[in-house]
């Protein structure tokens, strides 16, 4: 067994509520945790009947859409992240145990795929153990107003891969995000692709200790 740090975190404010939370791709024993950061790299593991670790190199793009009963999919902008303007972020149990948003927005609260309450004005929802949050502000929250306790509601994921445009699988698969990539087919890349915070400082004034990949 060997071990080693892996993927990114939003760490320049460590005051912030949101410190530390996973920046890019995470996905562990089938469950989806973190959601793909813009078109990056991320690194596939699947497990094997023989134990054997099978990687890959993907570029994934989720699409998330909040299913409600007898009216049209609304598609979500993230997943398990800050919500921001005109956001609509989903929150499961791994995310926190609240949606930590502020009072801004509207949250629909969904347990054993029904909507038990439609808050606004209201400090962060308690995330249900067997359900998620779905969490807008701005127009986004708009048709989140209109929701009703009771409603049968669903979460969709749907995971294509940008370099070939595949779907992706989630069970028995782990992911985690990579990158700069270097190296393609035995020859160097000429740009860090996807990884647009890799132009920026502190990466480009001050040496990291990083750790490769390669097979």
């Amino acid at each position: 067994l060997a071990g080693v740090n892996g993927g990114f975190s939003y760490s320049n404010n460590p005051w912030s509520i949101y410190h530390g939370d996973l920046r890019g791709f995470f996905v562990q024993d089938g469950q989806l945790i973190s959601e793909p950061n813009d078109s990056a790299w991320a690194v596939q593991i699947k497990s094997t009947p023989n134990h054997r670790q099978v990687l890959s190199l993907v570029q994934p793009k989720l699409r998330v859409t909040f299913q409600i009963e007898g009216a049209s999919d609304i598609s979500c902008s993230g997943l398990n992240r800050e919500r921001k303007d005109d956001d609509c972020i989903v929150y499961t149990p791994i995310w926190n145990r609240t949606t930590l948003a502020d009072t801004s927005g509207v949250e629909v609260v969904v347990s054993a795929g029904e909507i038990k309450a439609v808050r606004e004005g209201l400090p962060s929802a308690i995330i249900p153990p067997d359900g998620f949050v779905v969490s807008a502000k701005g127009a986004q929250a708009e048709r989140l107003r209109k929701m009703h306790v009771g409603t049968s509601v669903a979460v969709a994921f749907d995971l294509m891969n940008i370099a070939d445009g595949k779907h992706l699988p989630f069970k028995d698969h782990h992911y985690v995000s990579a990158g700069p990539l270097l190296v393609r087919g035995g020859k160097p890349v000429s740009e860090y692709e996807g990884h647009h915070w890799f132009h920026k400082s502190p990466f480009t004034h001050q040496r990291h200790p990083r750790t490769a990949i390669a097979w």
